[in-house]
C-alpha cells in the first residue's frame, strides 16, 4: 500500500470512528492535538493497522509516538511492507 492510499483509507476510518467537520488531516497533522483522534478511536486505529500490516502491533516502549501523525503511523508500521521503487 502506498502512502497516499494509506492516508486516504486512514482518513475514511477517522470519519467513521470519530467524525469531524472541516479539512482532512494532513500527513503531518498532530492527530491528538487537533482532535482527530481520542483514546476510543485508538482501539479502531490499532485494529486497522494490524489488518493492513498482517500482524499484531507491538505497543510497548515508545510505540505511542507512532500515533501522533499519519506519516508516523505509516513509517512505523507499514513502510517496511512498501514495494521498492524502480
Amino acid at each position: 500500500m502506498t502512502r497516499d492510499e494509506f492516508y486516504t483509507r486512514f482518513t475514511a476510518l477517522l470519519q467513521e470512528v470519530k467524525p469531524f467537520e472541516g479539512p482532512d488531516p494532513e500527513p503531518t497533522s498532530r492527530l491528538w492535538e487537533e482532535g482527530y483522534v481520542d483514546s476510543l478511536a485508538l482501539l479502531d486505529i490499532v485494529s486497522f493497522l494490524e489488518d493492513l500490516a498482517g500482524h499484531e502491533i507491538d505497543l510497548s516502549g515508545d510505540a505511542i509516538t507512532h500515533f501522533y501523525t499519519m506519516r508516523a503511523m505509516y513509517d512505523g508500521y507499514l513502510a517496511v511492507a512498501e514495494p521498492a521503487a524502480g
